[in-house]
């Protein structure tokens, strides 16, 4: 459950950032995991996806 608030939060606050389309299109389908080792791992619907947004919006996040 901490996963899913966390990650709700990051969520929102990207919202405010970029456009309903761009978020939709890049993170409405995406889900957050955290490791033991307290590393974040975002899930996206598919690879280029994923590149996507780490190439694009890593910093956002």
């Amino acid at each position: 459950m901490e996963n899913n608030k966390l990650w709700y939060e990051i969520l929102e606050s990207v919202k405010s950032e970029i456009s309903p389309k761009a978020y939709n299109t890049w993170f409405k389908n995406t889900s957050l995991e955290i490791k033991e080792n307290n590393s974040l791992v975002i899930y996206a619907a598919n690879e280029f996806a994923s590149d996507w947004v780490r190439k694009n919006y890593f910093t956002l996040i």
